[in-house]
């Protein structure tokens, strides 16, 4: 980009230092339409993003019974990107949190190792295009913890009533919030994101966000609550239709 003098850029995109170095006396072009462009998918792309989850699948299937009580994070984590690497990309650094460190929704694996409850967030990368999947597994005193996971799961497929094109994208958020209101507090996150060729992209699935969901959108529901010695996520992904398409097929 030496010689160029006008440059097109997504300004969401550049670092202060590429800025600096690069382009601070440049004639700068917001391409960020770019981004509005990749929201709806079309049938390769969504093609793509079910054979990655078809990949994530055959991994958590190959994976699941090596999870119990005394292995660690760690381990995990290396089976999971061990076996993804085999045929495709890792999307992101695998999530796996165990008992008390499940209550930091983005823990870093560490030698933790496995008591009673696990949460794993992973994905694949198939021919440039992401997925992204969480499970909570509870190995020991299911009861503790079934109700919280009940609860979760019946959120994640009630907000689904609301998603449709053209509706708002808060809606759902608050919606999911109404339903968890009695754990109001233990909410961390917002309620999911688009996914695509980053495994983050529009729509942010927030109360703050003043966005329509669009037909085509591929998104993730991923409720979850927070507490100060467990937490529990279910997320799967959908694509947005007048009735959205259940993309995650999974145990």
């Amino acid at each position: 980009i030496k010689d160029c003098k006008k440059i097109g850029i997504e300004k969401s995109e550049i670092k202060l230092d590429v800025y600096e170095k690069y382009l601070k006396d440049k004639d700068l072009i917001n391409f960020d339409e770019v981004f509005k462009m990749r929201r709806r998918k079309d049938f390769s792309e969504i093609k793509k993003i079910e054979e990655a989850l078809k990949i994530s699948k055959d991994v958590f299937e190959k994976i699941l019974d090596e999870i119990k009580p005394g292995i660690s994070e760690i381990d995990v984590m290396i089976k999971i990107e061990t076996e993804l690497k085999k045929v495709c990309d890792v999307a992101f650094p695998p999530i796996v949190a165990f008992d008390e460190n499940t209550s930091i929704p983005h823990h870093k694996p560490t030698r933790k190792k496995l008591e009673e409850i696990a949460i794993i967030d992973f994905g694949a990368k198939y021919e440039n295009y992401c997925c992204d999947i969480t499970r909570t597994i509870i190995v020991r005193n299911k009861k503790k913890y079934d109700d919280i996971y009940n609860l979760i799961l019946d959120t994640k497929s009630s907000v689904l009533k609301i998603v449709k094109p053209n509706s708002n994208v808060k809606d759902a958020d608050l919606y999911a919030r109404e339903l968890l209101k009695e754990y109001e507090s233990y909410i961390l996150h917002s309620l999911g994101h688009g996914v695509g060729i980053d495994v983050h992209e529009p729509p942010k699935i927030s109360k703050y966000s003043n966005e329509k969901f669009l037909e085509n959108d591929v998104i993730t529901i991923e409720p979850g609550l927070y507490f100060k010695d467990f937490g529990i996520r279910i997320e799967d992904m959908y694509v947005v239709k007048s009735s959205p398409k259940f993309l995650s097929d999974f145990i």
